[in-house]
C-alpha cells in the first residue's frame, strides 16, 4: 500500500519575521493541528520541526541571518508522507545607523555643498533627507564603491540646518534616519 504525499505548503501561508537582536519567527497559517512543520536552510539543514498546535503556528529561530534570503518548509499531516519542500523569501535585517563621527558637512557659498560618509563597506546605499519622517530626498541614493564617499549637493540653504542620512547594506533594509547639523554658509 503506498503512502500519499501531503499537499505542500503555499509560500502565501508562511510570514517571516527576521528580526534584529532577538529570535527570527515563521508564522504559518492554514494547517491541520497536529502537523508536523519543518523548516530547512538553503543547504537543506533542517533547523527546526514544531507540531501544530492550532491552524495557525509560530515557530521560533535562533537567527536566519542579518541579510535576506530564502528557508525552505515542509509539511506533514497525520498519515501522510512529508510534503515537497517549498522555498519562502526573507527580508534581512534593519541596517545599523550610521554615527554622528562617520558623517562631515560642508555648507560652502559660492559652490556646490559637500558631505562625506566614512567607515563604509563597498555597495553601502547612501540616502540624504529633509526631515526624520517623510521629506524630500536632497539627491538620488549614491552607492559606495569604497570606504568614503563624497557626495556634492547644490544648496542645503544659506543658514544653519539639518540633514538625514540613512544608509542601506547590500541585502539588508535601510537603516534609521540619522539627523546632523550643518552650520550656515562659510
Amino acid at each position: 500500500m503506498k503512502q500519499v504525499i501531503t499537499a505542500p505548503l503555499k509560500s502565501s501561508q508562511v510570514t517571516i519575521r527576521n528580526n534584529k537582536g532577538k529570535s527570527d519567527t515563521v508564522s504559518v497559517k492554514g494547517v491541520t493541528k497536529g502537523s508536523r512543520v519543518k523548516l530547512y536552510n538553503s543547504g537543506g539543514k533542517l533547523i527546526g520541526s514544531w507540531k501544530a498546535a492550532g491552524s495557525t503556528t509560530i515557530l521560533s529561530v535562533k537567527q536566519l541571518g542579518q541579510t535576506n534570503g530564502k528557508i525552505y518548509i515542509s509539511i506533514t499531516r497525520s498519515g501522510l508522507k512529508e510534503s515537497k519542500r517549498v522555498a519562502v523569501s526573507y527580508s534581512g535585517e534593519q541596517t545599523n545607523m550610521l554615527a554622528a563621527k562617520q558623517i562631515k558637512i560642508y555648507n560652502n557659498r559660492k559652490t556646490s555643498n559637500v558631505i562625506y560618509v566614512s567607515h563604509l563597506k563597498k555597495n553601502d546605499v547612501i540616502r540624504v533627507y529633509s526631515a526624520a519622517k517623510r521629506g524630500k530626498q536632497w539627491i538620488k541614493p549614491v552607492t559606495a564603491k569604497g570606504s568614503t564617499l563624497k557626495l556634492k549637493i547644490k544648496q542645503l540653504g544659506k543658514k544653519s540646518g539639518k540633514v538625514y542620512v540613512t544608509v542601506t547594506r547590500n541585502g539588508m533594509l535601510e537603516s534609521s534616519r540619522f539627523g546632523v547639523g550643518f552650520k550656515s554658509e562659510r
